[in-house]
């Protein structure tokens, strides 16, 4: 958002001439007035790829969730959606940081009457997201009379960059920003953009206006006129919601399509669900990611795989965990034909048929509990090598498990590694890798911006599901075009 332009998360601001973009460099000092916002944590960050490594980025607002079928709903521009579709929101005061919560996106649809011109007066949208819980937070849609007015105080929410200058602007915080009505027609409502506003990364952002203690959702930002570089000769336009509420309302009322494996594990990876969670913690332990960065450099060979394996031993367990997550804990029924490869509670734990069979029923939450500890885990592997192993507190759980229950099948008297010399070897399930994708090198920015145009960021990975686990990598930057037009 402009700490005197306001990028909010998407405006996409339409397609700009080459004068207004030329202006738009004109500019080179930081703009001033937009906050950093920590409070409006139902506006997310929608990312959607443009393919060859580049993508668009617009603001949303979650205004339903349903924790019981994990679907929410959030409200965005048709122009966010209409040519570029939607992969995931993301949810946090900063996209940057690895405690944000990635919905993947179950589907999408643009007004039915959105024509893609930039003063379009159905420029909406709505996008089902996966992954919701009880603690998903939303904001409620306006009433059919919305209240608003000339002089009418609102706050516009979003991601957008701070800077008007041409280069690159890495903002990543979402930022508010108050502004006053200085005009409102049926379709839109609009304001001036001196000092601050809505510019490029904001398309889809809320404009938010308070009746009595109620802070509702009545304009989602489209579209500026005039330029939004600070020179105080811009406005910018937001379509009203309430004309669309019954056509919103439609789409809230959607019901949660049919069980299956594919839906159950993108719901399973996204916002705050057990395997989101999995990966995140991944994420978060620098040799768990130094492991991933390794596999992902690997291409599937399997040389390189097993190398990788052996350079980060404590960090194998854990991306284990989090790679089988679905097929383990989330999604057991769901996806049982798809996963008879993945180990079922962790790891093979003896290579005798009958101790593993017995390990599974009887100490599974002991297997994967000492899965997701990477020392538990190397223990294990390389059969309590380390004098570390005996103080181990989960790997003692699983030994005390083991001679508890499957004494007779796993004498580790017999066979060092727990199973029985009359047992043939159990062939140990290949290592089911998530199917990553490094995007591929940046591109230029396109060239006649209808949206908002970002490379894939990276550094720190977001996992996310989409036709399987795709992984967003963070760039220094984002390059956005400029939606600009006339109200017409």
């Amino acid at each position: 958002m402009r700490t005197s332009f306001l990028w909010v998360a998407g405006v996409v601001v339409a397609c700009s001439s080459a004068s207004q973009q030329s202006g738009v460099g004109s500019v080179s000092e930081p703009i001033i007035n937009g906050t950093k916002d920590t409070t409006h944590d139902a506006v997310v960050f929608i990312y959607g790829s443009l393919g060859k490594g580049s993508g668009a980025a617009c603001t949303g607002t979650i205004v339903k969730t349903d924790p019981a079928s994990k679907i929410g709903w959030v409200l965005t521009a048709a122009h966010c959606v209409s040519t570029t579709p939607p992969l995931v929101a993301i949810q946090g005061a900063n996209i940057g940081d690895t405690s944000t919560l990635q919905f993947s996106v179950l589907d999408y649809l643009a007004h039915p009457s959105y024509d893609g011109q930039v003063a379009s007066a159905n420029d909406v949208a709505v996008i089902r997201i996966l992954g919701i819980d009880a603690a998903t937070p939303s904001i409620s849609l306006t009433t059919a009379s919305d209240g608003v007015a000339v002089g009418s105080s609102v706050t516009s929410v979003g991601y957008g960059r701070t800077e008007t200058s041409t280069e690159q602007n890495p903002n990543e915080d979402r930022r508010s920003v108050t502004k006053t009505l200085s005009t409102v027609s049926t379709t839109h409502v609009g304001y001036s953009l001196s000092g601050s506003g809505i510019c490029q990364g904001d398309s889809g952002g809320p404009v938010l206006f308070k009746s009595g203690n109620v802070e509702r959702v009545v304009g989602v930002h489209s579209y500026v006129s005039g330029g939004c570089t600070g020179e105080g000769s811009g406005t910018g336009y937001s379509v009203r919601v309430s004309p669309h509420l019954a056509w919103i309302e439609s789409r809230l009322a959607l019901a949660a399509p049919a069980a299956s494996c594919d839906l159950c594990k993108k719901t399973s990876n996204s916002g705050g669900q057990l395997c989101a969670v999995a990966y995140r913690t991944c994420e978060a332990n620098t040799e768990c990611k130094s492991l991933y960065d390794c596999v992902l450099g690997c291409a599937s060979a399997s040389a390189c795989l097993d190398a990788c394996y052996v350079k980060y031993p404590k960090a194998t367990g854990p991306f284990l965990y989090a790679t089988y997550c679905a097929c383990e804990q989330a999604c057991t029924s769901e996806c049982s034909s798809s996963c008879i490869t993945v180990p079922t509670c962790g790891h093979t734990f003896g290579k005798a048929k009958t101790c593993n069979a017995c390990l599974d029923g009887a100490c599974c939450k002991e297997g994967l509990d000492c899965t997701a500890d990477g020392e538990c885990y190397s223990c294990w592997d390389t059969n309590d090598q380390a004098s570390s192993c005996a103080s181990n507190a989960k790997r003692k759980a699983l030994l005390k498990c083991q001679s508890t229950n499957c004494a007779s099948k796993c004498d580790p008297a017999a066979v060092p590694d727990g199973g029985t010399p009359d047992d043939p070897p159990a062939e140990e399930p290949p290592v089911d890798e998530p199917p990553v994708a490094d995007p591929p090198a940046d591109v230029p920015p396109a060239s006649t911006g209808c949206s908002v145009v970002a490379t894939p960021i990276r550094g720190s990975a977001w996992p996310m599901l989409v036709a399987g686990l795709l992984l967003l990598r963070r760039s220094a930057g984002k390059s956005r075009s400029l939606r600009a037009g006339k109200p017409g």
